[in-house]
């Protein structure tokens, strides 16, 4: 049989379906749990034993292996015309949008032993808090200071107001402050792009644009992708266009008005990197017998630190 099976050191039968089975528990017994629990007889003295009691608890068996089943958490409940708002913060009366009521009397039972957190707590001041006041571990609370970081230590909350003045009341919760809600994430930055070229030269377009030819200073302006802008002596510019993604020169780094272009390698950082250079010949771009040269001119070297 399966249980000889067992035994004798066999394996545990796959079980398709969980079922629910009661096993005998062994578990140390507490004064209230020996009303409700039968007392086991001493085998050996034939006296009571009412330390060690057997109990029988529900059990699940999942894949041979038997788990206890935990009761759940007792929920929090109000008497009175308090409210709880959520099963971890409650109000008085009438909060936020009146004022909580005269000769009232609310009691809440089965509130966890946690620090308590106070959004709001208005209520008529007294020396004694003998008005209205909100009891927590037996001490009293009025006026504007509640019980913040107090803990229910007999899980109850009790609130009472007397014949007289009312305020706005108060809400408290014993689940902590609200966290804030994640913020979105943000696109992550373009990456940086570097061009360690102080000077370009360009050179090959003459007989189309001589005044295209020569050379190319950095300035402290920036397009698309953090990519460089150069000027000329004679205010010509050297940019790039992100529409089109092409390295251009022309009149106005603002605008794709330009007289000569890069073709291939779109997305170059540098000037120096674009290839398949073209020029306007009045009637369309085109590439010159002896190609376009573009080359780089890098800053001089930082000096030496000084001897120390």
């Amino acid at each position: 049989s399966g249980r000889s099976q067992w035994s004798q050191g066999g394996t545990f039968p796959k079980l398709k379906k969980s079922i629910t089975v009661r096993l005998p528990v062994r578990f140390l017994a507490t004064p209230d749990m020996r009303a409700h629990s039968p007392p086991r007889r001493s085998a050996a003295s034939g006296s009571i034993d009412r330390v060690s009691i057997f109990s029988w608890l529900p059990a699940r068996v999942i894949l041979g292996f038997a788990v206890l089943i935990a009761p759940a958490a007792a929920q929090v409940t109000v008497t009175g015309p308090c409210v709880l708002t959520s099963s971890t913060c409650a109000t008085s009366s009438g909060y936020p949008t009146s004022n909580y009521g005269s000769t009232e009397s609310c009691l809440f039972s089965n509130v966890p032993p946690l620090p308590l957190w106070v959004e709001s707590f208005n209520v008529e001041s007294s020396s004694t808090c003998g008005f209205d006041a909100l009891t927590v571990a037996s001490q009293k609370y009025c006026g504007t200071d509640g019980p913040s970081g107090v803990v229910p230590t007999d899980g109850t909350i009790a609130w009472s107001s007397d014949g007289s003045i009312t305020t706005s009341g108060w809400k408290i919760c014993w689940s902590g402050p609200p966290q804030p809600s994640p913020s979105p994430l943000s696109p992550p930055p373009p990456p940086a792009v570097t061009c360690e070229c102080d000077t370009i030269t360009v050179a090959g377009a003459e007989a189309y644009y001589p005044d295209k030819d020569g050379t190319f200073t950095r300035l402290s302006i920036t397009t698309s992708g953090g990519r460089w802008v150069y000027q000329s002596s004679d205010s010509l510019y050297l940019f790039y266009w992100s529409p089109a993604s092409d390295w251009l020169i022309g009149d106005d780094y603002t605008v794709d008005l330009a007289g000569v272009r890069s073709t291939s390698d779109l997305s170059a950082t540098c000037p120096t990197e674009a290839s398949g250079w073209e020029v306007w010949d009045g009637w369309a771009f085109t590439s010159p017998s002896g190609g376009i040269t573009v080359s780089c001119t890098p800053p001089p070297p930082s000096p030496p630190p000084p001897p120390a």
